[in-house]
Parts: C-alpha cells; sequence; structure tokens
C-alpha cells in the first residue's frame, strides 16, 4: 500500500504579528486568548499551537488545551505525546497505536532543529494521532 504522507507543524503565534482580533477559547468554551486572525486559522488547521507566553495549546472539544510540561508538542488523539519525527497521523487504514515502518527515513540523519535534538532515525513511528482535514489514504508526522 502506498501512502500520501505530510509534515503537520506546531504552529507558533510569534509568525503571525498584526492586530489580536480573534478569541480562541479552551475546551470548556471559556475565552483563552485573543489572537491574530491568521494565527487562529493556521492553528485549527495544524492543532497544536505555540503562544507568545510560551504555552503549547492543542485542540480539544470545543477549543483548546493548554499542555504540561510533558507535551512541549501537543497530545496525540489516544493521549500520547505528539513526538516529531516519531508520531503518525493516520487515517483508519493504520489502526491507532500501531506500529508502522517507513522504509525512505531508515538511516535519514534528522537535523537539530526547533528544540528536536538531532538523531539518526531508524524508520519507525507509532500511529498515535488522527488527521481531521485529511481523508484516505493518507499518513503525517510531526
Amino acid at each position: 500500500m502506498k501512502l500520501w504522507h505530510t509534515y503537520f507543524i506546531v504552529s507558533d503565534e510569534r509568525d503571525f504579528p498584526g492586530t489580536a482580533d480573534t478569541q480562541i477559547l479552551d475546551q470548556n468554551g471559556a475565552p483563552l486568548k485573543m489572537v491574530t486572525a491568521a494565527f487562529a486559522r493556521d492553528l485549527r488547521i495544524e492543532g497544536t499551537g505555540r503562544l507568545t507566553d510560551g504555552r503549547t495549546i492543542n485542540v480539544s472539544g470545543r477549543g483548546y488545551a493548554v499542555m504540561p510540561p510533558s507535551k512541549p508538542w501537543g497530545s496525540a488523539a489516544n493521549g500520547r505525546p505528539l513526538v516529531p519525527l516519531r508520531t503518525l497521523a493516520v487515517t483508519s487504514i493504520i489502526p491507532r497505536g500501531s506500529r508502522v515502518y517507513l522504509a525512505q527515513f531508515d538511516g535519514f540523519n534528522v537535523p537539530t532543529v526547533g528544540g528536536v535534538q538531532g538523531f539518526r532515525h531508524d524508520g519507525w513511528f507509532t500511529a498515535d494521532d488522527t488527521g481531521g482535514a485529511f481523508r484516505g489514504e493518507h499518513a503525517s508526522d510531526p
């Protein structure tokens, strides 16, 4: 089976300067923070974002939950921490919790980027997340 593969990122509020004119809500529907409309749009697409005060937020219920320090990249659909280049978001084609080997990553030298320590990849991922915006034969990693 061939899968269409994409990456997703943690949306960073600092990348969206401008007037904070859009309210984002916490998971209970209460106001969390005013942000730019552009950041709010990107946050909806990515599902995880970093606020200018350093907090990481993740889509949850009707809004966003503030992540604990143990989940600096956000939370997967099954509650486990997202791990860059180790967590896959999948559709129902691959059951959540499955270990997935992607040969094209085996031996890849991952550089140190954005707080992720560089390493030599062994090709193994865990299918812990889902992708609300993609359908069919699709997998994604943070």
